[in-house]
């Protein structure tokens, strides 16, 4: 630090002797010239420490306000600053605020002073810094300073009177300030076209930016718009698939409907075509002329017929044949008789069948299970000679996991066709669960006869029981007609013997 005039000076700087109103002939100002020291404050009773400094503010152009350098003063640990154009300036500037605050500034300002511009010390610091040589106008200032002092005390007959030697001199001193002046007005006219260039590449620079942007933003609007026309056309799509998609499930539930309403009336008229065919109408007619106290019971016989008072009289009474499951067993009897020949064994008659279904080894319903899963399993659509069973054939053991297997592809195939409805109508998922929990004998009776009632009217639904039930039509429609036919010929008979009788 370089002490001295009642400051203290931290930085010297550096000179811009290329650069206009940053020397004059009188002083240089440094860029980067630092300093502090006390001057008044807001206390009339105290002082502060003020900061100087002299920074970069640009190069003064022909016909342009501003550049040149710039003189900061700012107070230790304040964030104000007050700046200038010139050290009086500045500090005028810091005055007037303390004025304003009430607190007199007494005395007139010296700006260079209180830089510490004047100090002996700080000018041949300054003048031994890089460059100074090159500040024309204060060296001119300088040689003058020094020439005034070398004719101090002279007589003025000796000081005005001019020797060949001093003319010499000034005439160099003009060439050397014209030339100085060309360089000057040189340095000057490329420092403009230097700024110009500048300006043109800046210009052409934000030029081409906002090219660039108008680009940028003309490709995003097309994006957005592509997006725009893409998310409104999977939009349509998804809109046509999910209609189509409903279509073909209204389509397939109506199909459905309609084909379980022609079974369903098929089914009746079978059912009534067996009823009808179950008792001879002749045999009808003689029992109906003997009374009904001789008519036998027909349950016995492996018939269909079944007295009303007879069903649930057996070792099932009040546990099994009560309620709503009393039609699920007569069901399954109904069928078992009917496809007893299909099946290749014979008729049950009610008494045993009732016994059967109180067995506990379940040997009535594996049977018919058995035979069931078969059906199921050979309906399947296979090609060539390939085994349905997947190596495990139907018996006794292997029937339960053939049959859950059989219920779950039933379902995926419902929920697939979005008809999860039918398969909670139809109980697929308690029925897997309880194939699944225990083994057969040791489900409920209940669930059992549940289980057995669903195989049944899967196994209706193949085709190899669907032609099998054809050809029984076809040979009760055709015994149905030969019964009417012989009992035409028999009521033909009759009349005959009648008429005989009356003319004789």
């Amino acid at each position: 630090w370089e002490k001295g005039g009642g400051f203290t000076l931290v930085r010297f700087g550096s000179v811009l002797w290329d650069l206009e109103g940053y020397h004059t002939s009188q002083h240089i100002y440094p860029v980067g010239y630092t300093g502090k020291r006390h001057f008044a404050g807001e206390s009339p009773k105290k002082t502060a420490t003020y900061w100087f400094q002299i920074r970069y503010g640009g190069a003064k152009r022909p016909g342009i306000e501003g550049g040149g350098p710039v003189f900061v003063v700012q107070e230790h640990g304040a964030g104000t600053e007050f700046t200038g154009d010139s050290p009086d300036a500045a500090w005028e500037s810091l005055a007037g605020a303390l004025a304003a605050a009430g607190a007199p500034v007494v005395g007139e300002i010296d700006g260079h002073a209180l830089f510490g511009l004047t100090c002996k010390a700080v000018v041949d610091g300054i003048s031994k810094l890089p460059n100074v040589g090159e500040c024309t106008l204060y060296s001119i200032g300088r040689r003058a300073r020094l020439g005034s002092a070398a004719g101090f005390g002279r007589p003025p007959s000796d000081v005005n009177a001019k020797s060949r030697e001093e003319q010499q001199a000034e005439r160099g001193d003009l060439l050397l300030r014209q030339r100085d002046e060309e360089r000057r007005r040189k340095k000057e006219e490329q420092e403009r076209e230097k700024q110009e260039r500048m300006q043109k590449r800046l210009d052409d620079r934000e030029e081409a930016a906002r090219v660039r942007e108008e680009q940028r933003l003309e490709a995003q609007r097309k994006r957005e718009e592509d997006k725009e026309v893409q998310r409104l056309e999977r939009e349509r799509r998804t809109t046509e698939i999910l209609r189509s998609k409903e279509e073909r499930r209204n389509e397939v539930e109506r199909h459905r409907e309609e084909e379980r309403s022609i079974r369903e009336r098929q089914r009746v008229a079978q059912r009534l075509a067996l009823w009808q065919c179950t008792v001879d109408d002749a045999e009808l007619i003689l029992l109906r002329a003997e009374g009904d106290a001789a008519v036998p019971d027909r349950a016995d016989q492996g018939g269909f017929l079944v007295r009303p008072g007879k069903v649930g009289e057996g070792i099932l009474s009040g546990t099994v044949l009560e309620g709503e499951k009393l039609s699920e067993v007569l069901e399954v009897w109904e069928f078992a008789s009917f496809f007893s020949a299909y099946f290749g064994c014979g008729k049950l008659p009610w008494a045993q069948f009732e016994t059967a279904l109180a067995d506990k080894q379940c040997g009535l319903f594996h049977a018919v299970h058995v035979l069931l899963v078969r059906l199921l399993y050979q309906d399947l659509k296979v090609t060539g000679d390939a085994n349905p069973f997947l190596g495990r054939p139907p018996n006794v053991l292997t029937w339960p996991e053939l049959l859950r297997g059989y219920l779950k592809m039933v379902g995926l195939e419902n929920r697939e066709e979005g008809v999860e409805a039918l398969s909670d109508k139809m109980g697929l998922s308690a029925m897997v669960e309880a194939l699944e929990s225990e083994t057969y004998e040791d489900l409920p009776f209940r669930v059992r006869l549940s289980i057995l009632d669903l195989n049944i009217q899967l196994a209706i639904e193949t085709q190899h029981m669907r032609h099998h039930i054809d050809q029984l039509s076809e040979s009760h429609a055709a015994a149905q007609a030969e019964k009417r036919a012989r009992f035409l010929e028999m009521c033909k008979d009759g009349r005959d013997a009648r008429e005989g009788r009356r003319s004789k």
